[in-house]
């Protein structure tokens, strides 16, 4: 069975945990919904470009991760002058502050008026929401800019060797569990 929020298949597999089994996982006396979600490729010739935030504390100290990926999960360098390009996160207010909210008033007006008009310009831009679980590389990213507490934009043109992993991982479509 495959679900998806009308844009992007999230589950492969669906997992129906009885109350007589929830203990073994912690769970006591309810029903509980075993999801595998996986990152999801773009399409051939396109690139994927992951991005997430962080914060530690509102207010507190933050951090943005991003990412961009070939359809095999390859991390490549901004460089390339892609014009295809798939933009996946987990925030749901940000898709929605960028595709249909009033910013007026916004404090981050000026940014998302920028980001709008970096998407209108002459390449294909689509920007999907997809859960936490299929964002890894771009959470720990994202983390480790608000733990460093360095105010600096900092692009990597390979990843750090801790997200070699990760990388892997998604590049093979393992599924990671979601409660």
């Amino acid at each position: 069975m495959i679900l998806g929020n009308g844009f992007l298949p999230i589950v492969d597999l669906i997992l129906f945990i009885s109350p007589g089994l929830s203990g073994i996982f912690g769970w006591q006396g309810t029903n509980l919904l075993l999801l595998l979600v996986a990152w999801v490729p773009p399409p051939h010739m396109t690139i994927a470009l992951n991005t997430d935030g962080s914060s530690f504390g509102n207010p507190g100290e933050a951090g943005i991760g991003g990412v961009f990926r070939d359809a095999t999960g390859t991390w490549i360098a901004w460089d390339r002058k892609y014009m295809r390009i798939k933009c996946y996160t987990d925030s749901t207010h940000a898709i929605d502050l960028i595709s249909k909210q009033d910013i007026t008033y916004h404090p981050l007006a000026s940014v998302i008026s920028d980001i709008r008009d970096l998407l209108s310009r002459g390449w294909s831009v689509s920007i999907t929401h997809l859960l936490r679980e299929g964002n890894e590389v771009v959470d720990r990213l994202a983390k480790k800019g608000a733990a460093s507490g360095d105010p600096n934009l900092h692009i990597l043109e390979i990843p750090f060797a801790e997200l070699n992993p990760i990388l892997l991982a998604d590049g093979l479509g393992i599924q990671h569990m979601r409660l």
